[in-house]
């Protein structure tokens, strides 16, 4: 039925297959699905058939990648919305959030790196006029 991506955009985003191609066993390796709405995905998936990658536009016109690993957690994902607007995760193999960062469409930005115990180790923040502040701990 398509790409559904709801847990990453917040947005439920299924658009029917278009194109499928398969290895030499029929296994899915590449899925492009598209709509007539703007939907539209790319689905890579490995030789076990678990999604590796998946990208495309949701119907909130936000655009979205993420990178899953071997047991299908999402590792990395990344979203940008029409307005500019962005941000990104990076998950360790536990599944746990260590990189955060975030743009505003006004310039301001912020990034964290968290420490494997689950707490804020270095913040950025940068305002609209590009003046970083530092912060260390929490």
């Amino acid at each position: 039925d398509g790409i559904r991506d709801y847990k990453v955009t917040g947005v439920q985003t299924c658009a029917l297959p278009i194109l499928a191609i398969v290895d030499g066993e029929g296994k899915e390796r590449v899925v492009i699905s598209g709509d007539d709405g703007g939907l539209a995905g790319l689905r890579i998936f490995d030789a076990a058939g678990q999604a590796r990658i998946s990208t495309g536009v949701a119907s909130n016109n936000v655009s979205y990648t993420q990178w899953f690993d071997a047991e299908g957690r999402s590792r990395v994902a990344a979203l940008c919305s029409q307005s500019g607007e962005s941000s990104m995760q990076w998950r360790d193999a536990n599944g746990k959030l260590r990189i955060g960062a975030a743009t505003k469409n006004n310039g301001e930005a912020s990034m964290m790196w968290i420490s494997p115990g689950g707490k804020p180790q270095i913040r950025v923040l940068t305002d609209e006029t590009g003046t970083a502040k530092f912060l260390s701990g929490d």
